[in-house]
């Protein structure tokens, strides 16, 4: 596979449908800035979009971030109102993430017993 960047594409579609670029450049940051909220709300393990695949929460990235907002929560103190707003804020997102890690674990689990279904399964037959 050899994937093409957005940028260089653009031209080209643009032509196709008979649109100024920027007109699509316009609606593809739109699309893109959509599916970045969409993924960032940690609201389920994957997002399905049309014509693109599924996307997965990457259990790595995950972990990482975790870490990372642990470390923050335990440097910043209570002394001022921005700290603390940062605290409270990195609270919930640590929150979130830890909800998000059990959901991931779960779904993670549930695909390995659809694949030792279907093997056991197959094997009787």
């Amino acid at each position: 596979m050899n994937p093409h960047k957005v940028k260089d594409l653009l031209p080209s579609f643009a032509m196709e449908i008979d649109k100024p670029v920027h007109e699509v450049q316009a609606v593809m940051l739109f699309y893109y800035k959509t599916i970045r909220q969409q993924l960032t709300k940690l609201e389920d393990v994957n997002v399905h979009l049309e014509n693109l695949g599924t996307f997965y929460i990457k259990e790595r990235a995950l972990d990482s971030y975790i870490e990372k907002c642990e470390n923050i929560i335990e440097i910043l103190s209570n002394n001022t109102i921005k700290e603390y707003a940062s605290k409270e804020d990195y609270k919930i997102k640590l929150q979130k993430m830890k909800n998000m890690k059990d959901l991931l674990l779960d779904e993670k689990q549930r695909r390995k017993d659809v694949i030792n279904k279907r093997f056991n399964n197959e094997s009787k037959s």
